[in-house]
């Protein structure tokens, strides 16, 4: 009997924690009034990152370096400071973006010469989205009219997703779901 109620009090808990997974994100209308609201730290930070050559991955607690070690904050990889980690926090904290940075260098297979910046994360890690901006150099495909729901049928199928929506010149909102 005990069991019986352990294993309902956790099924309850697992499917409360869950019922967060469908969650929204913002609209694509105000991820890009935050933008215009925010550009000139969005600039800075899309700046700084094309300087990167010690790292392709940023966040609030860990970053990744070129061979794709991980660092937990406060060790850094050799050509990455401390004190630019800060500021990259900082600018994290500011433009809400959770899910910090990752960094294509020119040469890369998936868009080349380009600066993803995870804003809105929602579900579990095995089946989730993401929602955030993207700077590229280069087009990135697909490219998509919108990325509110429902999304558009150009970037697959709404479990697996990824799409791109252009809002200014080499500025991108980004979708993908797993």
């Amino acid at each position: 009997m005990i069991r019986r109620h352990f294993l309902h009090g956790v099924a309850t808990s697992v499917l409360l924690s869950l019922s967060g997974c469908g969650s929204r994100h913002s609209s694509d209308a105000e991820f890009i009034e935050w933008f215009k609201k925010n550009e000139s730290d969005f600039l800075r930070l899309q700046q700084m990152a094309l300087e990167e050559n010690a790292v392709e991955q940023i966040a609030r607690h860990f970053c990744r370096d070129t061979a794709g070690n991980t660092h937990n904050h406060p060790s850094v990889p050799h050509g990455f400071s401390l004190e630019r980690w800060d500021v990259y926090r900082k600018l994290f904290k500011k433009l809400g973006l959770d899910a910090g940075i990752f960094i294509q260098r020119p040469d890369s297979r998936w868009i080349p010469n380009s600066v993803m910046m995870g804003s809105s994360t929602a579900g579990i890690s095995i089946s989730g989205s993401e929602k955030g901006y993207l700077w590229s150099g280069t087009t990135p495909e697909p490219l998509v009219e919108h990325l509110d729901h429902p999304l558009p049928p150009e970037g697959g199928e709404p479990w697996k997703y990824m799409g791109f929506m252009p809002f200014k010149p080499n500025w991108y909102l980004y979708y993908w779901s797993t």
